[in-house]
């Protein structure tokens, strides 16, 4: 127990690269966004237990940059201010730890994602999936709306990414879009005394 005393850090700390990550993919992109707001996650946690996690955790900063955000005009028409927002909120407890992730982009388009998903033989040419089916669908290992393979994303390996490391810590993911108004992924895992959970 001293032991493992010695190797914990708060998990906030983890997340020490994401600010510098999101402002050199908003500059890959030709966007502009507001310096990304981390909060919570002051509790200090035994580092390894979650590296893979937070590792994963970086494709979706890269979706949302990437497929979230407009671009300035693009803002602009619609009302917005150019620079898109983006926050991470980390919620802690004995039982559980909630990650959130949050943009205020254009939301995730349902129409392209059951074109996708259809093209993928995720769903058959006759059904008449509900939104929750088909926003599960991006999680598909190979799934990309992107129209085309950048250094940032298109090659659909990178939610997928995420749903296995959020399984591997018997955890659970969602998602709730609003068109316009932006995009939040939820992720919870176990936390000091977990309570059970399902995968």
């Amino acid at each position: 127990h001293t032991l493992e005393s010695f190797r914990k850090r708060p998990l906030k700390e983890l997340f020490a690269r994401f600010p510098q990550m999101a402002v050199d993919l908003a500059l890959q992109r030709g966007k502009q966004i507001l310096p990304l707001a981390i909060s919570g996650g002051e509790a200090p946690v035994v580092a390894e237990r979650y590296e893979r996690l937070v590792s994963s955790f970086t494709h979706i900063l890269r979706n949302m940059v990437d497929h979230g955000i407009e671009s300035p005009a693009e803002r602009e028409q619609a009302g917005k201010p150019p620079e898109g927002a983006l926050r991470i909120e980390i919620a802690e407890s004995d039982e559980e730890i909630v990650f959130r992730f949050v943009d205020d982009g254009r939301g995730i388009s349902l129409e392209r994602v059951e074109e996708r998903a259809r093209s993928l033989g995720l769903i058959s040419e006759d059904e008449h999936p509900p939104s929750a089916k088909l926003i599960d669908s991006i999680f598909h290992d190979g799934f990309s709306t992107a129209s085309s393979v950048s250094l940032v994303s298109g090659r659909g390996v990178g939610l997928a990414e995420v749903r296995a490391a959020v399984r591997e810590m018997k955890g659970k993911i969602g998602i709730t879009t609003r068109a316009g108004r932006g995009t939040t992924f939820t992720i919870t895992v176990a936390g000091r005394r977990p309570r059970s959970m399902n995968p």
